[in-house]
């Protein structure tokens, strides 16, 4: 008798058990659905921004502008609005871009002035005392400024992707998925998360299946006719067939989730989650067609879910028909869920670019820094003309010297080879041809006359006889025998007799063009 005690007794315990825990694995799973959709879309914190950065290259760049142009904006906020200006400030507003632009470098005055720019002969931006390093810089700093701002507007929309949630969805798709509608229901619903409390059938089964994750996870867990734990030890449902208590379940059935880190949902999370849910559906051939269900079904083939103990299970049949069924990827919860790993992929990749973006401009933001600081130190341009350019300056007023001359307008500054002509106030500059012709003919540095050519005269003199004279070594010119010829009783160079009578075309020809 003792020993038919035992056995009733074993099989009373091993039925409850199997009961108890009968959907755990379920339940592990939406558990898993759960924290993939309950977590809260932060974006990316970007520090600098890219408007601190473009507002210092802008102050900087407004710095170095032309005088005229800084002085047509203003440092004053109660002046800085072009919507207050009158006449010819409002038309000279219109031709500058409008109001927004006139406003940035009004704001671009205000923060060069905040910075201290150009002020003081110390500091971080000292002032730039020559005009030609501030020329300099000024054409460099500008091309800079341009390109920091066509990557602010490109920085600039990335962020408003990230941060509006009706670009990126990201939220909207979360809550979607979790509780079901629109998008804009943050808690379980009934007729949104779930279909209406009418009873378990029009609440959990027909077309009002898969609505929501928070819905499909009360439906697994039963209604309160499961009262031995099916799902969890932490869960008993007390819903029934007419009553959803769907604000206590939810508490109590979310909690049994143990500790949840709701943190930054991922997409790598989202898919984990589904491909868990995928594993653990139960597909069951039933003829031609599939029955596919998550949790214990008693049937085996999930025909009998409906809330009670060894019956807690959720259908999904219609997405897993051979024919005329719905597509998987339209299950609504599960298409939401994908939205939202899509949009947070997207998020990740428009973070990475807005930070390389960022990291340019903090790049041409030095360089415009090190710019402003080598032309205040007088390192930027070098100011003193290269021999060659000395040389091509030369030449050019050796060939026009009136271009020169006919641009000094003051007595003083009229020298060198150029002479005044006239009284001291009404006078004219002019071309003094007889200095020109001599400096034509006369030998310069290095051997060289100012027509360029290299003198061989030192050469040609020394030779005291005709022989020596015919043996001068150097470059013979054309239609002559040798480098130097006996002319007049003494050695001469011939190309210096050529270049003598070229010169003195010159200057006759400069003398005719005066006169």
């Amino acid at each position: 008798m003792l020993l038919g005690a035992t056995a009733l007794l074993t099989l009373v315990v091993t039925k409850t058990l199997g009961a108890a825990d009968e959907s755990a694995a379920a339940h592990r799973v939406m558990c898993e659905l759960f924290r993939a959709a309950a977590g809260t879309y932060t974006p990316p914190a970007i520090a600098p921004t890219p408007r601190i950065i473009q507002e210092k290259v802008d102050a900087v760049n407004m710095s170095v502008a032309p005088k005229a142009w800084q002085d047509l904006f203003s440092d004053d906020d109660n002046t800085n609005s072009s919507c207050k200006l009158t006449g010819t400030d409002k038309e000279r507003t219109e031709k500058s871009e409008g109001e927004t632009k006139w406003e940035e470098w009004c704001a671009a005055k205000k923060k060069a002035k905040e910075l201290n720019i150009g002020v003081n002969s110390e500091g971080e931006y000292p002032q730039i005392r020559s005009p030609v390093q501030l020329a300099a810089a000024r054409v460099e700093i500008q091309k800079m400024a341009a390109q920091t701002e066509q990557l602010a507007k490109t920085a600039t929309e990335l962020k408003a992707f990230l941060t509006d949630p009706n670009q990126n969805k990201i939220q909207s798709e979360l809550n979607k998925a979790l509780y079901g509608g629109d998008g804009t229901t943050t808690k379980p619903t009934v007729g949104v998360s779930t279909g209406e409390q009418t009873n378990d059938d029009s609440y959990c089964r027909t077309t009002n299946a898969a609505k929501s994750i928070t819905g499909d996870f009360l439906c697994l867990c039963g209604t309160s006719a499961a009262a031995t734990k099916e799902c969890s030890q932490y869960y008993t449902p007390t819903r029934t067939d007419g009553n959803a208590a769907i604000d206590k379940d939810w508490g109590d059935l979310k909690a049994s989730c143990g500790e949840t880190d709701l943190g930054q949902p991922t997409a790598e999370g989202i898919r984990a989650a589904i491909a868990t849910w995928k594993t653990e559906l139960n597909l069951k051939n039933s003829g031609s067609e599939i029955k596919a269900f998550l949790g214990k079904s008693s049937a085996g083939d999930g025909t009998d879910c409906n809330g009670q103990a060894t019956k807690t299970c959720i259908v999904y049949d219609d997405y897993f028909k051979k024919t005329g069924g719905k597509k998987l990827s339209s299950l609504p919860w599960l298409a939401a869920l994908n939205e939202a790993a899509k949009h947070l992929r997207a998020a990740e990749n428009k973070e990475q670019v807005l930070r390389a973006t960022v990291a340019q401009m903090e790049a041409i933001e030095k360089t415009v820094e090190e710019t402003y600081k080598r032309a205040a130190t007088g390192q930027l341009v070098d100011e003193q003309p290269s021999k060659t350019q000395r040389q091509n300056t030369a030449s050019q007023q050796a060939a026009n010297p009136g271009v020169e001359c006919g641009s000094i307008t003051e007595k003083p500054k009229c020298v060198d080879n150029c002479e005044w002509k006239g009284e001291e106030k009404t006078g004219k500059c002019e071309v003094n041809t007889t200095k020109v012709a001599e400096q034509a003919t006369q030998p310069g540095k290095d051997g060289a006359t100012e027509t360029g050519e290299t003198k061989t005269t030192d050469k040609c003199g020394q030779a005291k006889t005709p022989e020596e004279c015919a043996a001068v070594k150097g470059d013979i010119p054309k239609d002559k025998k040798s480098v130097c010829g006996w002319i007049e009783g003494k050695c001469q160079d011939y190309s210096f007799l050529v270049n003598k009578k070229l010169a003195l075309r010159v200057a006759a020809a400069f003398v005719s063009l005066v006169f």
